[in-house]
């Protein structure tokens, strides 16, 4: 079973990513770039006690970070910042089986 990401560290993943970057496009790049070296997928999980593997998008992954990250911004800010963490960590829960 992978082992959860705790909010913190999911921020400094966040940072390391966009830290030279220079706008969102650059941004949601380095995002993506991050996401692509270091997320095998599909990868598999346990759903109710059932192997199953995991139908993620890249590119789902990606928005679902922007929007975190915009979430700690209060200029930026749309949903506060717990709720776009929720909605990051359903989509990395999701699976099909």
């Amino acid at each position: 079973m992978p082992r959860k990401i705790s909010k913190a560290r999911l921020e400094q993943m966040v940072e390391e990513a966009t830290v030279d970057a220079y706008g969102e496009s650059e941004q949601t790049t380095g995002l993506y770039t991050m996401l692509e070296e270091h997320l095998e997928l599909p990868f598999n999980t346990k759903v109710l006690g059932v192997e199953a593997a995991a139908q993620v998008h890249l590119y789902e992954l990606c928005l679902a970070m922007c929007w975190y990250r915009d979430s700690l911004d209060p200029a930026r800010r749309v949903h506060p910042a717990e709720q776009e963490l929720n909605r990051l960590r359903g989509i990395l829960r999701r699976s099909a089986g």
